[in-house]
């Protein structure tokens, strides 16, 4: 019996919160209206406010809108550069050089330039230490694998306008030389030891110069380098030969930046590719 008296109870007493909790609501939402009535109209100041932010919106607007302008356009130059100089890309012909073809004696000959090389992976890895049943060998084991290629290059016409011809993606390009629409493929190491034993073979018997690297000049963006690579090259255009942002030399100094190498490996492929670049019949 005292139970059921404390339910009731409770039950009476919640109600009894209930209706005081609506009551409150109530209240509140009339002082609300009624504040909201006898608000005042919006002084001059406000009005100042909303025309500096409707101002600052479309400024804000007109800002974005030339921004995109501006993209826009340099979209346009990039397109009209590529359309105008047709850098290389992955649909030129790639002919694999036969051992003793017309196309390999074209090339140990200095007929053509080296525009593109493919890093050798595991040729350039640490050699296998020999066992104890295995005698040291004195000679040094050189690297392999890794591929060249070769294309004919216009350089009468970067001798004849260095400025627009004044980087080399530019004048190994199919609009300013025709024939590197098709490049030579052959392997790094083969071509380059055949290369050293024609040049000392047939010294000052051929019309090939082998040239070694006077400098070299570091490239940044927007730093200069190739206005003075440019410039040098200008001083003696038929006794200079540069290559503004080359690729092989690159390629081959960063061919190590993911795998172990063997360094005495590394530097070798190095002065090969700089050897390759070097010769010439022109």
């Amino acid at each position: 019996h005292k139970c059921e008296r404390r339910e009731s109870d409770v039950i009476v007493e919640d109600s009894q919160a209930v209706g005081k909790s609506r009551q409150q609501v109530l209240e509140v939402k009339n002082q609300n209206a009624v504040q909201t009535k006898m608000r005042p109209a919006a002084p001059a100041a406000v009005a100042d406010i909303n025309a500096t932010t409707i101002a600052t919106i479309s400024s804000q607007k007109q800002f974005r809108g030339e921004r995109r302008k501006k993209a826009f356009a340099a979209e346009n130059r990039a397109e009209n550069n590529r359309k105008k100089w047709k850098f290389p890309d992955k649909s030129s012909i790639d002919i694999e050089v036969e051992p003793g073809s017309e196309e390999e004696k074209l090339i140990i000959s200095g007929g053509l330039t080296l525009v593109e090389i493919v890093a050798p992976t595991l040729g350039l890895a640490p050699s296998i230490p020999p066992t104890d049943n295995e005698e040291q060998s004195s000679a040094s084991v050189s690297y392999s694998g890794g591929f060249a290629k070769f294309c004919k290059v216009n350089w009468a016409a970067y001798k004849k306008d260095i400025p627009t011809n004044c980087m080399f993606s530019f004048l190994s390009s199919s609009e300013v030389s025709e024939d590197c629409e098709t490049k030579y493929t052959v392997d790094i190491k083969t071509i380059v030891d055949k290369a050293r034993a024609y040049d000392q073979t047939s010294k000052g018997q051929t019309e090939v110069s082998v040239m070694k690297p006077n400098g070299f000049v570091f490239h940044e963006s927007r730093c200069g380098s190739t206005l003075v690579a440019n410039s040098l090259a200008a001083f003696a255009p038929e006794k200079t030969r540069v290559y503004s942002e080359s690729g092989p030399p690159v390629l081959a100094m960063k061919a190590c930046d993911f795998q172990s190498c063997d360094e005495g490996k590394h530097i070798e492929l190095i002065r090969d590719v700089i050897y390759l670049m070097g010769r010439s019949s022109d």
